[in-house]
């Protein structure tokens, strides 16, 4: 990965690292130190004062230096070592003054205290994407320097190291012994002080301090990579520093140089998870200063870590499923529309395909962005609407029985518009009369009770014409009336041929109020009223033929194409940067300076 202290603009470009590093750790700048700093311990040093006079020669001085050397192991060495470090030591404090001027006298600008911080990955605990947060099991550990605990081993038994209890993550606590940094996660879920473990810190002669502590750091993190899912290597960026106090006061730096290590313990790494530690990457950057404290920036520590996803589980438990679960919907294709679980099995897979759906969503946080699973769900259900919906289609066709696909009301609503159109152009419909108001009476009874009986004459296989066909006239409005039983009424002034006009409208009517309610009176599918419904519905059968013919074809070829094409993006997650916050607005808005 590049380095983002490459990339990103630093206010703070003049501070050299390396060099206060060397500088601290050298020994004229111990010695420097110590002329710096009153003795906090001078019981320490009559005492040596005095076991000089004692020996009044040079090889007294190699009698005590071999006494002293003898006596290492005294269990009151280390005692009495620790009670002269601790006296007038104040833990909530550290000499930042002695030290800005031991800075200025080696010719270096006046910087903060270095500590260098390591971050030593152990496992991933746990990443939750719903909630953007990641658990990583980590040990913290951090180096600084602090003058006033060191120590000439000779006058201590030869003692070389000692420690100090932290308590709480940070030195000012009750029960701490020593000062620590205030180094904090800045993008925290949980304070560290909670989830790492109190231990203590050991120090060297020199006043080296050396703090290590075992545990988690529960982060918040804006995933990057997320849009492969499940395929996906997930990116997030751990911030670490100084919280209360500036570049002025504290700076961190990489410890080693590199300022991470994965590994190094017989139980770290990790088995059977569903994420591993991809790659690490660290870098140091810089905050520019508020506006109310210019020389005062703002140093910190980026780790860039990339997690990868075990997608196995998802593409056994969820990806295989949904393709089976399509494939078994284009299988309706070719059941017959007349079998009923056609359109039960087009269904259940519908709602199995939901079903799988929604339990890997909940492991997806509710956002905007669209990502490879939600494309590849989306679409394969589309497939699956579509087989119910062609299965519908198939399933009406083969059972229509009508001469057009035009709706009833249509034709109910031009039938209207045509008799209306047709009375105002007629002469005669100005007139009324008596016989005639009666005749629409008795027509409008006639018609109502027809349409309540089965005027529909009879099939014969071997006549498929109807019964009536070959009547004309009175005899075949007689005829059907007989059937329905409907009385005819009408006026004796009418003449024979107004007489047969009417009779011929009744009779019309009364077969397009049977026609109405066909569905009604068929005993079942292939019960038709006439061979006209017997044709039409042979015609319908031959398009829903073709229908599921065309289907069987276009449908999977285009699923398999679709299959083709987003497996083979699977993975091929872009490579994203990791963006980090700078400028001002940051500056003025963390801590709520002006």
């Amino acid at each position: 990965m590049n380095d983002l202290h490459s990339s990103i603009p630093s206010t703070s470009s003049s501070y050299n690292y390396g060099d206060d590093m060397r500088y601290i750790h050298s020994p004229s700048s111990l010695l420097m130190y110590r002329n710096q700093f009153p003795n906090p311990n001078p019981n320490r040093s009559r005492r040596r004062q005095q076991e000089d006079d004692n020996a009044g020669t040079e090889g007294g001085n190699d009698e005590e230096s071999s006494s002293s050397f003898e006596n290492r192991d005294d269990p009151s060495n280390e005692a009495r070592l620790r009670a002269a470090l601790l006296e007038n030591y104040d833990r909530n404090s550290y000499p930042w003054e002695t030290m800005w001027e031991t800075h200025q006298e080696a010719g270096d600008e006046r910087t903060g205290l270095v500590v260098e911080f390591n971050l030593n990955f152990h496992k991933v605990h746990a990443l939750n994407v719903a909630e953007s947060t990641a658990h990583l099991v980590v040990w913290v550990q951090m180096r600084w320097h602090d003058p006033r605990l060191s120590w000439d081993p000779n006058d201590f038994g030869g003692i070389t190291r000692t420690w100090f209890w932290i308590e709480n993550g940070m030195g000012g606590g009750e029960v701490s012994e020593i000062w620590t940094p205030d180094m904090y996660l800045w993008n925290q879920e949980e304070s560290m002080d909670r989830t790492l473990a109190d231990t203590y810190a050991s120090v060297d002669p020199t006043g080296t301090v050396f703090w290590t502590r075992p545990g988690l750091i529960k982060s918040t993190c804006k995933f990057r990579g997320l849009g492969a899912f499940p395929f996906d290597s997930l990116k997030c960026t751990l911030e670490f520093g100084s919280w209360a106090r500036s570049g002025l006061y504290i700076r961190p730096v990489k410890m080693g140089g590199l300022g991470y290590s994965i590994g190094g313990s017989e139980t770290a790494g990790q088995s059977f998870a569903e994420f591993e530690l991809k790659s690490v990457d660290s870098s140091e950057y810089v905050y520019p200063p508020y506006l109310s404290a210019p020389n005062e920036d703002w140093p910190v520590l980026l780790y860039n870590i990339e997690c990868q996803r075990a997608s196995r589980p998802y593409v056994r438990g969820w990806l295989l499923l949904q393709i089976m679960l399509n494939f078994c919907s284009f299988a309706c294709m070719w059941i017959p529309p007349h079998v009923g679980e056609r359109m039960g099995l087009a269904i259940t897979a519908l709602l199995a395909s939901v079903a799988s759906e929604l339990t890997v969503s909940e492991q997806l946080p509710n956002s905007e962005e669209a990502n490879w699973f939600i494309i590849f769900s989306l679409t394969s259900m589309a497939f699956s609407v579509a087989i119910v919906f062609q299965s519908t289609a198939v399933i009406y066709f083969y059972y229509f029985t009508g001469s057009s696909l035009k709706p009833p009301y249509v034709k109910w609503i031009q039938d209207k518009w045509a008799q209306r159109t047709k009375d105002k152009s007629k002469d005669g419909g100005k007139t009324t009369m008596n016989g005639t108001k009666q005749l629409q009476s008795n027509g409008d009874r006639m018609i109502s009770e027809a349409s309540d009986k089965d005027l529909s004459p009879t099939m014969d296989a071997k006549n498929p014409n109807p019964p009536d066909a070959n009547l004309d006239g009175t005899n075949l409005i007689a005829n059907t009336a007989r059937r329905s039983g409907v009385v005819f009424d009408l006026p004796a002034s009418l003449s024979e041929e107004e007489q047969s006009l009417q009779f011929r409208n009744i009779h019309n009517h009364a077969l397009n109020a049977s026609t109405s309610s066909n569905f009604h009176h068929r005993l079942d599918a292939e019960d038709f009223r006439d061979a006209k419904e017997q044709q039409n519905n042979l015609q319908w059968q031959r398009v829903a033929k073709r229908l599921d013919d065309f289907s069987r074809l276009i449908i999977p070829a285009a699923y398999v194409v679709f299959l083709a094409t987003i497996l083979a993006k699977a993975g091929d997650a872009p490579n994203h940067s990791f963006p980090v916050t700078t400028g001002n607005s940051y500056a003025q808005n963390s801590m709520g300076y002006q």
